[in-house]
């Protein structure tokens, strides 16, 4: 486990609540798949906003709308853990 895990999510993989400060987001009803998917994950060693990153994104845009959010997760795990190199695990149309 050489490099963090950006984890992107497939279609209504995610759900947010404008606040003041910005968005606050979270898998909403989606927590019951990924929730235990990212428990297993804890199992082998990764731990969220340490070496295991959540790439929240707006499902329902264009990826082509949505990729610039998708690199911010990126560079925020290669900031935080200094790994020049990330690994993509992506599910449904994370992977498109």
């Amino acid at each position: 486990m050489s490099n963090p895990v950006v984890f992107l999510h497939g279609i209504f993989g995610s759900i947010f609540t404008p606040t003041p400060l910005g968005k606050i987001w979270s898998f909403g009803a989606a927590f019951y798949a990924y929730g235990p998917f990212i428990e297993e994950l804890g199992k082998i060693g990764f731990v969220e906003n340490k070496n295991l990153f959540v790439g929240y994104y707006e499902w329902w845009e264009r990826i082509s709308d949505v990729v610039d959010r998708i690199i911010l997760t990126i560079d925020e795990a290669r900031a935080k853990t200094g790994k020049s190199k990330v690994d993509l695990l992506c599910h449904s149309m994370g992977d498109s």
